[in-house]
């Protein structure tokens, strides 16, 4: 096996699918930036309903009578699959909160004041989807993101690859094919981060 295959064989193996791995491409290119703090994947889980059971009683002929617990309904449980803790510095570029004085642009992700390691911090949490649903996850996935919000008052960002790419920039790892590491055919015009950056003062300056 060729190293760069070799190194992309074991990078996927700390993946659930090639959607977060491509993901990881544009999270670790905002920490060597220093816009993010942290990447977790998989973050605690959302407990979203409880187990129901029910009780029979059934009847015994020569010793008293059983009760019986049958499970009617399994507890419902949603995990995430990012959870992005931000630097103040991203603040703006990448992620607005709900006392954000800047504009809203469509690209932002929304960032949670919550939680991480005894201090309170701003984190988005993210679903992650590709283009097209083959086997339409999407709307049990939205199902679960409108659950988490009336239940915990928390927004899930859910995240379409590669659209997400195109809204804000193309890391630079994802121009590079996964195996190979031959230039990646595109259907669309790829911004590096430092272009986004640029074009995204300007933007907000006017």
């Amino acid at each position: 096996m060729k190293l760069n295959n070799f190194k992309t064989a074991a990078k996927l193996l700390a993946f659930d699918s090639i959607g977060e791995m491509h993901f990881s491409y544009w999270t670790d290119q905002l920490t060597r930036e220093g816009y993010i703090e942290k990447v977790i994947l998989q973050p605690e889980p959302y407990k979203l309903s409880s187990k129901v059971v029910k009780k029979h009683i059934k009847p015994m002929k020569r010793v008293a009578d059983k009760e019986i617990y049958q499970t009617v309904l399994r507890e419902h449980i949603y995990t995430p699959d990012v959870l992005i803790i931000w630097n103040k510095k991203a603040e703006g570029i990448f992620y607005i909160t709900e006392d954000s004085d800047c504009k809203i642009l469509p690209h932002h992700l929304f960032a949670n004041y919550q939680g991480y390691r005894n201090r309170d911090v701003y984190a988005t949490t993210i679903e992650l989807k590709p283009s097209f649903d083959h086997q339409n996850m999407t709307r049990l996935a939205s199902l679960n993101i409108k659950w988490v919000y009336d239940k915990y008052n928390h927004v899930i960002e859910m995240v379409k690859l590669p659209e997400f790419f195109k809204k804000t920039f193309t890391p630079d790892r994802y121009l590079l094919t996964d195996k190979t590491y031959e230039p990646r055919k595109l259907k669309y015009k790829p911004k590096t981060l430092t272009r986004f950056i640029n074009e995204l003062q300007k933007q907000t300056k006017t």
